[in-house]
């Protein structure tokens, strides 16, 4: 769909400048990938350790008498935390297992030492567990692995959008009407839509802080079809970067920011 003539008349002809483009800065994205990638090699270290000394015990387990301290506590009703206190041949052995039950009552538990090798030492919970604890390790593991992939190949699009940033800013802008699809979650406005140059489309994103900056602005149109945003761009040869519905991303003068929303909302 073509631009508005009202929305041309009003948008200025000197050079201008985008400020942002992601709502998360290609430096943030980096930090918060380091951090998930090093909890995707904490959770098999602190839950597999666990497993395997257990799983040995479970091959000839026998039950000893030894000293059991310790609680159980449930999260979100269904994740259940022990932590657990053995004393046995004058040694202190601490555990701490996760699992997934739905059990309301308190647990009662006995000691269970490996008959092979009686230094080994766990509680029959923890063996009774081992497939829970196997299947919420995996989810863990499974999940983190997701927000890893996810947050690379979102570290990748915002580094891409701050290059075409760079690319249009300091430069006459256009006004140009962007198909897009949008959704908001947790306040954060995530836009999408793609671009076609020389017959190559690609697919680009935008993210708006609701609160501080409003979502993307979005056109009045004709076209029932359609959702369209307000995008600027040098040429039809380069992908467009989406506005806020303030305009505040981009360097107008608050006269200019006032006539063109006036000639968006009432004239579009």
């Amino acid at each position: 769909m073509n631009t508005p003539e009202a929305i041309i008349a009003q948008f200025p002809t000197r050079p201008l400048n985008v400020t942002k483009v992601m709502a998360v800065s290609p430096k943030i994205a980096i930090v918060i990938g380091i951090i998930v990638l090093l909890l995707l090699f904490l959770i098999p270290y602190l839950g597999l350790p666990g497993l395997i000394h257990d799983y040995e015990i479970s091959k000839n387990p026998v039950e000893v008498n030894a000293y059991i301290d310790g609680k159980c506590s449930s999260q979100v009703l269904i994740f259940t935390h022990c932590d657990i206190t053995l004393k046995y041949r004058g040694k202190e052995i601490e555990r701490s297992i996760f699992f997934i039950d739905i059990k309301l009552d308190d647990y009662s538990v006995s000691a269970i030492a490996s008959r092979d090798n009686p230094d080994l030492l766990t509680i029959d919970l923890a063996i009774d567990k081992m497939i829970s604890r196997s299947i919420l390790l995996a989810i863990c593991f499974g999940l983190i692995l997701f927000l890893g992939i996810s947050i690379i190949t979102g570290s990748r699009n915002i580094k891409r959008m701050h290059q075409l940033l760079k690319s249009i800013n300091d430069n006459r802008l256009y006004p140009v009407l962007v198909p897009v699809s949008s959704k908001s979650i947790y306040g954060v406005n995530t836009v999408e839509y793609t671009w076609s140059i020389n017959q190559v489309t690609q697919k680009y994103f935008a993210t708006f802080k609701e609160k501080k900056e409003g979502g993307v602005l979005i056109v009045p149109t004709t076209d029932p079809t359609k959702v369209y945003a307000l995008g600027v761009s040098i040429n039809e040869q380069t992908a467009p970067i989406l506005l806020n519905e303030t305009l505040t991303r981009i360097d107008l003068t608050e006269d200019e920011r006032a006539k063109l929303l006036d000639a968006i909302y009432k004239k579009a």
